[in-house]
């Protein structure tokens, strides 16, 4: 009966956590999604990337930011990658992405998102003990 207490308690903790997570969340939108924009504009305006590698997730809003940012941070490792058939991302972008911007937050964006995905597991975690306890 205590654990069962224990785990509902802890599953209901995750909704404080996730609004916080969320504010957050918001927070790195507002203030980087300019940046991001800025970026992306300036790869394809150097040929490096096509509208349509990123189009989509722009028009998302704040849903699309974290896979922008992901995209981003591919971009940062600076290896070359394939973005669709026969249309790869050489390890010049990363070179015209650090010239021009800060990209130190995006270390502290994952960081978020890594929490954001534990409070996710705790809470799916407790929910499956609590039903087949």
């Amino acid at each position: 009966m205590t654990i069962d207490i224990i785990l509902v308690s802890l599953a209901y903790a995750t909704f404080p956590g996730a609004a916080v997570t969320a504010y957050f969340y918001h927070k790195f939108y507002k203030k980087y999604d300019k940046q991001l924009k800025e970026a992306f504009s300036l790869l394809q305006q150097k040929s490096l990337i096509r509208l349509e590698d990123y189009y989509l997730y722009e028009q998302m809003g704040m849903l699309g930011f974290g896979l922008r940012v992901s995209l981003i941070r591919m971009i940062m490792k600076g290896k070359t990658f394939q973005l669709e058939k026969k249309r790869w991302v050489t390890s010049e972008a990363k070179q015209v992405l650090v010239e021009n911007f800060d990209w130190l937050w995006v270390k502290a964006f994952y960081k978020l998102l890594n929490c954001i995905m534990g409070l996710g597991l705790v809470f799916f975690v407790s929910g499956i003990i609590i039903k087949y306890r």
